[in-house]
């Protein structure tokens, strides 16, 4: 594990347990993969991730590559009362009309003049992706983002989806390499089926390798127990 540095400034997640297992959040200005399977979370968790940010007066801006503008906000309306956050532009959906890296900077560079946004998620990378058959192509396109949302201090979230068979947590099979940590939401079974995060690399983070069982709620994420074994 790598040692947590006290000196680095970290970005809340939204997710108190999950915050106190990565030392305060996550570093600010780097880029997390959140990779899960169908049903755990995933849009649910970037949604709180901004809106935390967007309460404490950090802009956040939530990237959607299918659902609509009007969807996305009618979820993030189901958490908290948005709308005085969207006239203050603290919190702001967009959708890209093209699904590619270079459309996808092209619009953040603008986005960014715009509102500034200090987090940004992307749901999802696998849509992205599966235009792409070149994985080196991939894998700069990520690269080149992460450097972009850095170089402006940004903290980013992207999501990724993972099949039930999956051992990767992208479409590439190199995001993982690339990003600066990396959040698997997954099922395990035990006495019942239950949802499990695993922190599996943060940057400049000393973290657990273990599993914590979570719950979802009208409340946000809340994180349980330690989960084992996980299978």
């Amino acid at each position: 594990m790598e040692n947590t540095k006290k000196n680095v400034e970290r970005c809340d997640t939204g997710i108190r347990e999950l915050d106190a297992l990565l030392a305060g959040g996550f570093p600010r200005g780097s880029m997390i993969l959140l990779a899960g399977k169908s049903g755990t979370g995933k849009s649910f968790f970037g949604l709180r991730f901004l809106l935390q940010g967007a309460i404490r007066g950090e802009p956040g801006l939530y990237v959607s590559m299918e659902d609509s503008e009007e969807e996305i906000q009618a979820k993030a309306d189901g958490l908290f009362n948005v709308q005085d956050l969207v006239k203050k532009n603290k919190f702001r959906v967009v959708r890209p009309e093209s699904i590619d890296f270079v459309s996808l900077k092209k619009m953040l560079e603008d986005e960014i003049d715009k509102t500034a946004p200090k987090r940004v998620v992307i749901n999802s990378l696998t849509v992205i992706e599966s235009n792409i058959r070149d994985g080196f192509e991939a894998r700069k396109g990520l690269a080149d983002l992460k450097r972009k949302l850095r170089s402006y201090g940004i903290t980013s979230l992207v999501i990724s989806d993972m099949k039930e068979d999956d051992v990767c947590y992208s479409l590439s099979g190199y995001d993982e390499f690339v990003v600066d940590g990396v959040i698997e939401l997954g099922f395990a079974r035990t006495s019942k089926l239950e949802r499990y995060i695993l922190i599996r690399k943060m940057l400049f983070t000393n973290h657990p390798l273990i599993p914590y069982n979570y719950e979802i709620d009208k409340n946000g994420i809340r994180l349980l127990k330690p989960l084992k074994p996980l299978q």
